[in-house]
């Protein structure tokens, strides 16, 4: 397997912690789940495969969370503070080495956070250039940290038509590591691509199968991770030799 690389949290609860924190939440009109990590802007992992009568029978539960990458230090120490949790702290995650950068962290930083604004413009002008169509939004998730780049260009299928291809692209800036690190690292999606009729006028109805040969997710980006390691004077991972170069 490809080895890959994500920021999140993992606690450990009791069984008597959990029903304490069942209780407190329905004395204060809370829905069972979702609303603490709504407040906190975390985003609930996929449960792990587990017989119901198992999980519910164990003196221990575990709880997986994935967070910004600027705030899971501090969600891992709120998770610390809440009663019945029995420990809480980094897990392993998972991201495309092939398809991220490393480079160094002093010019990305305002104080101890990541400066989005300069690296999401940063990021857009890159792939604006090499994808050959314009910005159109930059949007961070306040929940996962993760960059959605959205931009647009003319269609090259059917020209006299006046399409308009749609490409979004979500990247991920977080630190090499939990806790200080000088480095950080820049993952991007594939692009996936959609067409519509944006022309004036009627309109054609067009149907985008993401599982086509020319929609969908795009392997070929122009060369869009070398550009970015070069904007970033960042490095790429070599699969060979297991190494950054």
């Amino acid at each position: 397997m490809t080895p890959r690389w994500r920021a999140g949290a993992s606690t450990r609860t009791t069984a008597a912690g959990a029903d304490a924190a069942r209780s407190a939440r329905a004395q204060r009109g809370q829905h069972r789940s979702g609303a603490p990590l709504q407040r906190q802007q975390a985003a609930p992992a996929q449960p792990e495969a587990t017989e119901p009568a198992q999980a519910a029978a164990r003196p221990q539960q575990r709880q997986q969370q994935g967070a910004d990458p600027d705030r899971a230090a501090g969600l891992i120490a709120k998770f610390k503070s809440l009663p019945g949790v029995v420990a809480a702290g980094w897990t392993t995650g998972l991201v495309e080495m092939e398809r991220t950068i490393r480079f160094p962290a002093a010019d990305w930083r305002d104080g101890d956070r990541l400066n989005k604004d300069k690296l999401a413009a940063t990021i857009s002008n890159v792939l604006a250039g090499t994808l050959s169509a314009k910005s159109s939004s930059t949007a961070w998730s306040t929940s996962t940290g993760k960059l959605r780049l959205t931009f647009k260009r003319p269609s090259e299928l059917f020209p006299t038509l006046d399409l308009t291809e749609t490409i979004e692209v979500t990247a991920l800036v977080a630190p090499e590591k939990p806790g200080a690190s000088d480095r950080l690292m820049l993952w991007i999606s594939n692009p996936a691509v959609s067409t519509a009729d944006e022309a004036a006028g009627p309109k054609l109805d067009l149907a985008n199968d993401s599982n086509g040969d020319e929609e969908g997710d795009q392997k070929d980006d122009n060369g869009s991770v070398d550009a970015l390691a070069r904007e970033f004077k960042g490095q790429r991972w070599d699969a060979d030799k297991s190494v950054w170069k």
